[in-house]
């Protein structure tokens, strides 16, 4: 009988998640993925993937993910009234099927490490230190990443999900999409929430589908089919590729009892009531369990709260949002603010598709991204210069030291996928429309384990007097990334990083205060630093050493008065738990 240090039941985005994050923070573990399919598989699903997915697969060392599917950067949605919003998405989400994507993500499970095995759990017992698995597999850890009919969940003595939180969809593909490089959405008229998808895959066709957000409304197969075809005319989908399924939705009790199984994604109820969106709690529920699970004992109590600490803010805003949604006139009122207003669009993405919540009302910030933020400023083409900057030699940036003409310090301008396309005063750059720039934030923490966090100068351009991370700054054309958050530290601050390593190579932002607007492709890093701040007056009005759990409250907090970014990146590194950072005590 082989025992393994954690063994994952399922190997769908949650649990693949889990197990790539295991083998991030403890190499050596031996990790055992198991799945009553043999991969590739399908799933049922819309298919759609949100741009902040890839961020955290990044981070896992899944990074050739991001390529998969076909892009589509819009979005359109329309009420039965006729109310309709059709925007560009604050960053550019993915259709990427689940045959592609759940099999890309075991292949990076296995080469990280991970032993798969094609198996179908049916008895989970717990005993003292060790838990057992149909009597073939022992485990220190358990992880239930089996989907909504968890066969793990049920044998903890999990309560069932009730009706009126358990949504039932059936999916196919059409030769043919409503929009390409649109996720169009058409809602039902109905006591019960409801709306049919078109979303667009690699190839032309689509993936459609009709959702209910309440089991007790769903009806039989034939009359979700019926209304699928109303709402989307034209777009019949193929028999063959038809099928339906049970999505536990997030406004279920929440259920994860102490000891060493620990639940993530379907099986832990982490579909958005909202949108039915799950891809996005999956992964990131699956890198709190594979955290937890290095805990033993404590395993269970660990991951409650980091669930609870990751999700309960956003699960109780887009619970009552989906209450809310369900009254029509509330729904019509929402799709004409979001189609009136960038802001109120940018952060209804946010709570559908991700793990964003209501967004106070001064300010406009939805994250953005992009593939190369690692070359963005060593690497360039001769392309169109954008207006009012300098164009980038055919041959490249210029070398270090160049970032300064007559004295004025200089950024890197970029196109939508990250190439530089020129340079632009610093000075000058910021406005009501600035044009994307290369940046970077950096977090520093000293030895003492504290965070230095800084106050912006009230002589800032853009977002003066707000509480950030530890410095922020532009590379000059030409300059490395790294050397670059060396320079900010030292003349900002007059500290040094003694160790500097980046952790969100793709995080990028756009975020409005008073007229002026941030446009940045702004890679994150973490760093260990050294010496007393000496804080240059133009640059920072104040500095204070907090620890990460104050952080990440006042990035939970609206009114904090923290800046956007810092706000955006919080969870994410959060969700990361970079051991330097996460342990900052302030």
């Amino acid at each position: 009988m082989s025992t393994y240090d954690v063994v994952v039941v399922g190997a769908g985005p949650a649990g693949c998640a889990a197990a790539l994050n295991v083998l991030r923070l403890r190499p050596s573990a031996s990790v055992l993925l198991l799945d009553a399919a043999a991969f590739p598989r399908d799933k049922t699903c819309g298919d759609g993937v949100a741009a902040e997915v890839f961020d955290l697969l990044d981070e896992l060392g899944a990074t050739g993910v991001r390529a998969l599917g076909v892009a589509a950067p819009r979005l359109r949605l329309r009420t039965p009234q006729g109310r309709v919003v059709h925007r560009t998405a604050p960053r550019p989400n993915r259709v990427v099927t689940r045959l592609e994507l759940d099999a890309a993500l075991v292949d990076a499970a296995v080469a990280a490490g991970a032993q798969l095995r094609r198996h179908r759990v049916r008895t989970v017992v717990p005993h003292g230190d060790r838990v057992l698995l149909d009597d073939d597999v022992v485990a220190r850890i358990v992880i239930g990443a089996d989907g909504a009919h968890s066969v793990v969940r049920r044998a903890l003595g999990a309560p069932g999900v009730p009706p009126s939180s358990t949504a039932v969809a059936i999916r196919g593909y059409t030769p043919v999409a409503a929009e390409p490089g649109t996720l169009s959405i058409e809602y039902a008229g109905g006591a019960v929430p409801a709306y049919a998808w078109s979303f667009p895959i690699a190839g032309g066709g689509a993936n459609v589908g009709y959702g209910v957000f309440d089991e007790r409304g769903a009806g039989n197969r034939a009359s979700l089919l019926e209304r699928l075809a109303a709402l989307l005319p034209g777009q019949e989908p193929d028999p063959s590729t038809l099928r339906a399924h049970h999505l536990p939705l997030s406004t279920a009790p929440r259920f994860q009892p102490d000891g060493r199984v620990l639940l993530a994604g379907d099986a832990a109820a982490k579909v958005n009531p909202l949108t039915g969106e799950g891809i996005f709690d999956a992964v990131a529920s699956g890198i709190l369990a594979g955290r937890s699970a290095l805990r033993g004992d404590d395993a269970g109590a660990a991951h409650r709260a980091a669930m609870e600490r990751t999700f309960a803010r956003h699960h109780r805003h887009v619970g009552t949002l989906a209450r809310l949604a369900a009254r029509p006139a509330f729904l019509d009122a929402a799709i004409g603010a979001a189609a009136r207003s960038r802001r109120v669009f940018d952060c209804a993405v946010e709570l559908g598709l991700a793990r964003g919540t209501v967004s106070p009302p001064h300010s406009r910030s939805s994250p953005r991204t992009c593939r190369v933020p690692r070359s963005a400023a060593r690497s360039g083409a001769a392309q169109p210069p954008a207006p009012g900057c300098e164009p980038v030699p055919a041959d490249g940036p210029r070398p270090p030291g160049s970032g300064r003409q007559d004295g004025m310090e200089q950024v890197v301008l970029l196109d939508d996928d990250g190439n530089p396309v020129g340079v632009a005063d610093k000075a000058t750059v910021h406005g009501a429309s600035t044009p994307r720039h290369l940046a970077f934030s950096c977090y520093g923490v000293d030895d003492a384990g504290r965070l230095l966090v800084t106050r912006r100068a009230r002589t800032k351009t853009a977002f003066p007097l707000v509480w950030t991370n530890t410095c922020c700054g532009h590379p000059a054309p030409g300059e490395d990334m790294a050397d670059a958050v060396h320079r900010r530290l030292a003349d900002e601050l007059g500290i040094r990083a003694t160790e500097l390593r980046m952790v969100l190579p793709d995080f990028s932002y756009r975020a409005s205060q008073d007229g002026i607007e941030e446009n940045e492709l702004c890679p994150v890093f973490v760093a260990r630093i050294s010496g007393e701040p000496e804080p240059r007056p133009d640059e920072v009005e104040d500095v204070a050493w907090w620890s990460w759990s104050r952080f990440r409250a006042a990035a939970d907090d609206p009114a904090s008065g923290l800046s956007p970014w810092a706000r955006m990146q919080a969870p994410l590194l959060d969700v990361l738990a970079d051991p330097l950072l996460v342990g900052a005590r302030g």
